[in-house]
């Protein structure tokens, strides 16, 4: 089972989840298409936008790795349910506050993708 304590899994669970995240943005979004696709004239060019594109994905998840791990860390090493229960679901309020768009549609597939990722990792094998 998962344990609640580990720092390292913490981490781990962020990057699976922000590299999902960030592969359905870049897909289901279009923006993959836009930015890189369709200002690529030649495969050279649509090699290294690819690259630039990818290697911004994983900076950007390393930031957002360094800036949500403690709290969920802490989170997690909580013994009181209530407490434990409160505060996830003011930590997935908050993220799906930085992430939602006009039309919520970012916040809303970061959410859903935060769950299934929580369920995925926290249940008994």
């Amino acid at each position: 089972m998962y344990e609640k304590n580990d720092f390292l899994k913490c981490v781990y669970y962020l990057f699976l989840k922000y590299a999902l995240y960030f592969v359905v943005l870049a897909f289901a979004g279009d923006r993959f298409k836009e930015s890189v696709i369709s200002d690529s004239t030649t495969n050279e060019e649509l090699f290294k936008l690819t690259v630039g594109y990818i290697l911004f994905v994983l900076l950007y998840t390393l930031i957002l790795i360094a800036f949500f791990s403690l709290p969920l860390y802490l989170i997690l090493r909580l013994k009181n349910k209530i407490a434990f229960l409160l505060f996830l679901v003011l930590f997935f309020i908050l993220r799906y506050i930085i992430y939602e768009d006009k039309n919520n549609i970012n916040g809303l597939k970061d959410t859903i993708i935060t769950e299934d990722e929580y369920y995925l990792m926290t249940r008994n094998k």
